[in-house]
């Protein structure tokens, strides 16, 4: 969905994921929020190839954080203000991320649209996990949410 928003750096192009997508969902799993650090994750089970995660961070001072999806990051870079290399800034010290891995690629979008990003997905198959991480200084996961979802096709 493309929405025209005004921001302080003017009117931008907002894409959000169609809310229809949401009926695909099967099973959620979900993870208390705490603070990470370097060599600490915080996780929630999967159990699929397509799913939905959204994610909300407190930025803190880490230098990068994000999401380890079997073996796929999506990374934030706080000093550059990039969200797998594309400009995000921290929207009141947070950011938040809605991910959709589907068999072939992912889809990230960032700050509820500011940014959106597909990208081929480097290891594929079934994914166990989720894990919230940062490095460089501590963040907080303000939330982790993981929905299993079912495909589109027919069989």
């Amino acid at each position: 969905r493309l929405t025209l928003r005004r921001t302080a750096d003017g009117v931008r192009l907002f894409a959000t994921p169609i809310k229809e997508l949401a009926k695909l969902r099967k099973k959620q799993s979900s993870s208390a929020g705490g603070m990470l650090s370097a060599g600490t994750s915080i996780s929630a089970a999967a159990s699929a190839e397509l799913l939905e995660i959204r994610a909300e961070f407190a930025v803190g001072r880490a230098r990068v954080l994000g999401l380890d999806i079997g073996g796929n990051r999506v990374t934030y870079d706080v000093a550059g203000n990039k969200l797998n290399g594309a400009d995000m800034k921290p929207v009141d010290g947070k950011i938040s991320m809605q991910v959709f891995v589907d068999r072939p690629m992912i889809e990230i979008c960032g700050n509820d649209g500011r940014v959106y990003i597909t990208s081929k997905r480097d290891k594929r198959g079934h994914v166990s996990a989720v894990k919230a991480f940062a490095a460089g200084g501590e963040a907080k996961l303000i939330k982790l949410d993981v929905y299993e979802l079912k495909s589109i096709w027919k069989r």
